[in-house]
């Protein structure tokens, strides 16, 4: 991971500010094309918790107008314990590798950010989230919640999900930057994360179609 510190990092934050954001949920779209995401756990996410945060993610993309096949890389290693030999990614596919922060040592993080998508342009599909940053969020939206006495408060696995979401967002829209409104903000606040809650953050119409054209273009129709 020594070689994080040359990468771009795009980043999420978990900072919670008081600015509403604005949202709305569109109706879902008939998927045209389909991305196939491959899934590396090597932080402490439980295979519960990852496989809601997966079907999150899923409908945040299929509201998009994109469906979503996982693979597990977990799975296929237990799967074949002998087989040593390196499991080549398709460059049509997008790799999401959910580590701790001991194994972000190393690269130019910013304390608070959840994810990272590394590099600069078209035909990325390495991304990183950062586990321990999506709990610790989960942590400061409970405590939050006791303050202030919120009501409405998104899961371990909404919070995750919508962090996956994002990060493969920067990918496939080639964005190495964050917008005002919507999943692609970089700082999420207490009405983002009450939407998160209801499945209503997501992205926009026009970042919808880019994401379709994208997954066409990788080979996914």
């Amino acid at each position: 991971m020594n070689n994080l510190r040359r990468l771009a990092l795009v980043g999420l934050t978990l900072g919670m500010v008081a600015t509403a954001a604005e949202g709305s949920k569109r109706s879902p779209s008939k998927s045209q094309c389909a991305l196939t995401i491959v899934v590396q756990n090597s932080s402490r996410v439980d295979s519960a918790t990852l496989q809601q945060a997966e079907r999150v993610a899923s409908t945040i993309f299929q509201n998009s107008g994109v469906a979503t096949n996982w693979i597990d890389l977990n799975k296929i290693a237990q799967n074949h314990p002998g087989n040593q030999a390196p499991i080549e990614i398709p460059e049509a596919h997008v790799q999401i590798m959910i580590i701790s922060e001991s194994s972000a040592q190393g690269a130019e993080l910013r304390g608070d950010a959840m994810g990272l998508a590394p590099g600069a342009g078209p035909g990325r599909k390495l991304v990183y989230v950062m586990y321990d940053r999506v709990d610790a969020l989960f942590l400061a939206e409970i405590a939050n919640r006791r303050i202030n006495g919120s009501a409405a408060m998104a899961s371990r696995p909404q919070i995750l999900g919508s962090v996956i979401a994002h990060e493969v967002g920067h990918v496939l829209l080639n964005l190495d930057v964050h917008t005002p409104t919507g999943i692609m903000r970089g700082r999420w606040n207490d009405n983002d994360l009450a939407n998160i809650s209801s499945g209503h953050l997501e992205f926009s119409s026009e970042q919808s179609e880019i994401l379709r054209l994208e997954t066409i273009r990788r080979g996914g129709d």
